[in-house]
């Protein structure tokens, strides 16, 4: 039985073996260099014996997914081999990476028109996107929790507070692996800061502000049929080109773009009232609540969310004449 470690399925005997898995190579194998006519008619062949490495295995494993027929059988033998690579209680991105490296490349290179490598392909891309969405969401909700926590423990200042890692270990129900890999792409990513010697973290402008934006578009893609006081209908299907944009709908954003310019025109003195920290944040909020002033179809929704986060990073003593009509 083959000692080497490999991230494919090895068939233990022939009666245990299913169709995809590879062929037990041993310790040893017999590496051939040459044939060669012999005096006597009979050929005489040269070689060595050579220990079996990784690269043997993903030969066959190159060797057998070219081979199969028809070619959408590529898509099970590859799903089979992941699942029993996730049975060792490894990141499924490990195999992903040597495939990627040990045996796509190598197709592609080779026989980059065969069915079969587009079929791998094609499996490849779609186990990765999913991946990659399966990530994002973990990584917000990451976050969600941990903001929350920060919220609870320190309801003036949330950035300053923080986070154990234990914390959204036990919250979540992540294992260690995930909770320091997600922890390690936010402090890539500028949106927390690892503190207290790797032990914990804490949640940056930039992150509360990603988590503000996020829930704010989710909330921006909600159908919203609402009547106001006055009994007047507004519809507001943000995403599409048809809603019904009523003037109770252009008087708020005018008079959001006003509550803008009037920030816009004070920031000198807002600086002289509240920390640098809060003032940087303060000016790449309303940075952003001008973008999406200026789309062509702005988001109510959204644009109400961050005006009211502004609102509230407004030092009191300039709140009542900056915010205006917006404070009710």
């Amino acid at each position: 039985m083959s000692m080497v470690e490999v991230p494919y399925s090895i068939g233990a005997d022939a009666a245990n073996t299913h169709e995809f898995d590879l062929k037990d190579l041993g310790d040893r194998r017999y590496v051939h260099v040459a044939s060669v006519g012999a005096y006597n008619g009979r050929k005489q062949t040269y070689g060595y014996h050579s220990d079996v490495k990784v690269e043997d295995y993903d030969r066959q494993f190159r060797e057998k997914l070219r081979k199969l027929n028809p070619p959408q059988r590529v898509w099970d033998f590859l799903d089979y081999h992941k699942a029993h690579f996730e049975k060792t209680g490894q990141e499924v991105a490990v195999f992903l990476d040597h495939l990627k490296y040990n045996v796509l490349h190598q197709l592609v290179q080779h026989y980059a028109t065969s069915p079969n490598t587009i079929v791998a392909r094609d499996w490849f891309n779609k186990i990765m996107d999913n991946i990659h969405k399966r990530n994002a969401i973990e990584r917000a909700e990451f976050l969600a929790a941990a903001y929350a926590y920060a919220i609870k423990q320190k309801p003036d200042s949330p950035t300053f507070q923080a986070v154990d890692h234990k914390f959204i270990k036990d919250e979540l129900g992540f294992d260690e692996a995930k909770c320091k890999r997600l922890r390690d792409e936010l402090d890539q990513d500028g949106l927390i800061k690892i503190v207290a010697g790797n032990k914990a973290f804490r949640i940056l402008d930039a992150g509360r502000r990603a988590l503000e934006r996020a829930e704010a578009d989710r909330a921006a893609s909600i159908t919203y049929n609402s009547i106001n006081a006055n009994n007047s209908n507004v519809q507001i299907q943000s995403n599409s080109p048809n809603a019904t944009q009523t003037a109770n709908v252009g008087n708020q954003l005018a008079e959001t773009r006003a509550f803008a310019e009037r920030v816009t025109a004070k920031l000198d003195e807002i600086q002289q009232l509240i920390t640098a920290e809060q003032f940087v944040s303060l000016k790449a909020d309303l940075e952003f609540l001008k973008e999406k002033l200026d789309e062509p179809k702005p988001r109510l929704p959204l644009i109400a969310q961050l005006a009211q986060g502004i609102i509230g990073s407004l030092p009191s003593e300039l709140l009542g004449a900056l915010a205006g009509s917006l404070l009710g």
